[in-house]
């Protein structure tokens, strides 16, 4: 009985301690949600993409809800599905998890599809529109599959006739400069002499446009270094090596986006080099390009004044 005060004492001190200090038991937190890895999805056509199930063991059921002229599900699995896109439009993907005879789980994701991307082949850049935002050059189209041409089939007893070889031309240096010489004249009172490179497309610069008789041009800002001129006539691509101009430099882009080289400088791209003009008229670009004829600056290709 001696002992009751110094018990209460104790346990009066034990649950002071406790209110003091109070223990703390952690807490488990629960599972992770079961959910699709993404509820919207944009897909340029022809490209696929991956959609999964999170944090489930069970088998899911893929189908396509609404536009199934759009896409396509490949490779189906228990808990992903590949969607391939086949042309611009919405769609609808649902994913059934079914737990018993009774209870289903019911999951969607809504599916964009974008304007296929394609590469510039003039100057690279990726696009999504008909036409390159860069240098204005239209989509390419595939070319179409040609007919199959039968061989001619040779009597028996006829030596076939051998097919002759005729040698591929040697390759010429886009760099390489012609011996063809144009007169470029800007706003009707500066002629400079350009020379043309040694290449395809300069050729065809030639032929189709110089040839044909002084047309003209407008020209227009392209930037801080370069003035544009829009062709009538696409002439052919010939990529250079080199991504830096010269100024005085004529250069393509695409095939119908004649450009005039203000200063040295990089394109950000391989240019089709066309020609240059020649080093005693290149002062004069400045003071050329300063003129205007009623508002416009215009300019004309020709032979010779």
């Amino acid at each position: 009985m001696k002992n009751r005060p110094i018990m209460a004492i104790v346990i009066s001190c034990c649950l002071c301690f406790s209110v003091l200090h109070p223990i703390t038991v952690p807490v488990r937190s629960g599972t992770a949600s079961v959910g699709l890895s993404a509820t919207l999805l944009k897909i340029p056509a022809n490209k696929s993409k991956v959609l999964k199930m999170k944090n489930t063991s069970r088998t899911v059921t893929w189908s396509i809800q609404s536009g199934k002229n759009l896409i396509a599900l490949k490779n189906k699995k228990k808990s992903q599905v590949t969607i391939k896109a086949k042309k611009k439009g919405t769609a609808v993907v649902k994913a059934v998890i079914r737990y018993s005879s009774r209870k289903t789980k019911t999951y969607k994701c809504k599916v964009k599809v974008t304007n296929s991307q394609w590469e510039c082949p003039g100057c690279g850049f990726v696009n999504t529109s008909n036409f390159c935002q860069n240098c204005g050059r239209g989509r390419p189209t595939p070319s179409p599959t040609p007919w199959l041409v039968w061989p001619t089939p040779v009597p028996s007893g006829t030596a076939s006739a051998k097919a002759s070889t005729t040698p591929s031309p040697t390759p010429v240096s886009p760099e390489a400069m012609s011996q063809t010489y144009i007169v470029m004249y800007i706003n009707r009172s500066i002629p400079v002499s350009v020379q043309l490179y040694a290449n395809s497309a300069a050729t065809s610069f030639y032929k189709n446009i110089v040839d044909r008789g002084p047309i003209r041009y407008t020209l227009e800002p392209g930037g801080d270094n370069e003035k544009n001129m829009f062709l009538e006539i696409p002439i052919g691509s010939y990529l250079s090596k080199s991504f830096s101009v010269s100024a005085g430099e004529l250069f393509l882009y695409g095939d119908s986006v004649l450009k005039l080289s203000m200063s040295d400088h990089e394109t950000g791209a391989l240019p089709t080099r066309i020609g240059r003009v020649i080093s005693d008229h290149v002062y004069m670009l400045d003071q050329a390009v300063q003129t205007s004829v009623n508002g416009e600056k215009i300019v004309e290709f020709m032979d010779k004044l």
